[in-house]
């Protein structure tokens, strides 16, 4: 995969939702994986993917969407809406705390840490719960990312 602005961002969320901090703030314990990474996506999942929304010469609004992929329902295999709710809920806070956020980035490789610099994070609006080709239930989550590149 090519690594571009959206596919850094995209990847460090991924990585920073997987992390024994998160999963202890109540992020959940399901593969958590990029888009296009050519990836195998089993049930329940947690889909990362970013997008250049707008470019200026020097700035990219960037917005990363966590898409929560699952069957609902109370057999095995399946999730229930409340439980998949109270996921998207944990990523969220997980996502708005500044604070950890900025010193789990600190740790990471500089190589992708730079390039760019964060100017503004927020959650931004995402699509309503919808159903995949295959049925599945999809939840939305999205980050918006203003940058200086």
């Amino acid at each position: 995969m090519i690594e571009t602005l959206e596919n850094t961002l995209a990847g460090l969320v991924a990585r920073y939702l997987d992390t024994a901090e998160s999963v202890a703030a109540g992020v959940p314990e399901i593969p958590i994986l990029v888009a296009d990474a050519g990836q195998e996506k089993a049930l329940p999942c947690l889909v990362v993917e970013g997008e250049v929304r707008e470019a200026t010469s020097a700035r990219r609004a960037v917005v990363v969407t966590m898409h929560l992929h699952g069957r609902l329902g109370t057999a095995e295999g399946q999730t229930t809406r409340v439980v998949a709710a109270g996921w998207m809920r944990a990523c969220e806070a997980r996502l708005r705390d500044d604070e950890a956020w900025y010193e789990w980035l600190a740790d990471e490789e500089e190589e992708v840490r730079t390039g760019y610099r964060i100017l503004h994070r927020m959650i931004v609006p995402a699509e309503p719960i919808e159903r995949d080709q295959a049925g599945d239930v999809v939840m939305r989550l999205a980050m918006g990312f203003v940058c200086w590149v």
